[in-house]
């Protein structure tokens, strides 16, 4: 099996050697010819992947390594049953920590030595809120989430599907997000 990829995925070899013949790209220039004996595609955001760029490949499947798809014609891979999968939520664990980082400077900045008596309020979809539940957890502060109208449910914390009430969830809090 030959994997075209782009040469700016990390860990390409660690990850896809034992599939089969990796053959790296400049994804910023990556053209028709270069796709055409590929079995797979790996790409990144930079990398438009469409009809101009798969028709007559051997493309089966193709992959980005980002959350974002707008670089992807997805109605055209499914019209040629091209399979086709995205990266959600790939980066949020490190958003999760740099915000982290961010927070305890902050507070080492203006004098809050107790971050325990602090209570922090995450207004967002529902599958970040997991994420900073997981997060927060660690140094046991209090949390409130309100999940973003139009999110799924979560079992990971209270879900509001109505605007959340901003004025009131700043009074309650020391920090919201």
């Amino acid at each position: 099996m030959l994997i075209v990829a782009d040469e700016n995925i990390p860990l390409l070899d660690s990850f896809f050697s034992d599939f089969g013949d990796i053959r790296r790209v400049s994804g910023r220039e990556l053209s028709p010819d270069q796709v055409r004996d590929a079995d797979v595609l790996l790409v990144r955001s930079v990398t438009r992947v469409n009809r101009d760029l798969l028709e007559g490949s051997r493309v089966r499947f193709v992959g980005t390594t980002t959350i974002g798809t707008d670089h992807v014609d997805q109605f055209w891979l499914e019209s040629q049953d091209i399979h086709f999968c995205a990266a959600p939520g790939c980066n949020a664990n490190s958003v999760v920590e740099y915000v982290l980082a961010v927070a305890s400077l902050h507070a080492s900045r203006c004098g809050l030595s107790n971050w325990a008596r602090q209570s922090v309020g995450i207004v967002g979809p529902a599958t970040l809120v997991g994420y900073w539940r997981k997060g927060w957890s660690a140094w046991a502060l209090p949390l409130f989430c309100a999940i973003r109208q139009g999110s799924r449910p979560s079992s990971t914390g209270w879900a509001s599907q109505a605007r959340p009430n901003f004025p009131v969830l700043s009074r309650r809090l020391s920090v919201t997000w």
